[in-house]
């Protein structure tokens, strides 16, 4: 790896890897990541958001509830 590949965090001061030089569970890590943050969000602003649940659509509401999709 070389200095190109690195990057500083600006909190930690920690080097973090390019995306193209982690591994596949690093990259899945950090989608479910980026999936959660934008759920909390969304929660966070009032809006629900599609679940798949059985290969059918259902919104999870703010308040945990889930109804039907239509």
């Amino acid at each position: 790896m070389t200095a190109d590949n690195i990057a500083m965090t600006e909190e930690t001061d920690k080097p973090v890897l390019s995306f193209w030089d982690m591994t596949v569970e690093q990259r899945d890590a950090l989608a479910q990541e980026a999936v959660d943050k934008a759920k909390e969000r969304m929660h966070r602003n009032g809006v629900a958001f599609v679940e798949v649940i059985d290969g059918k659509n259902y919104l999870r509401h703010p308040d945990g509830s889930i109804t039907p999709s239509q």
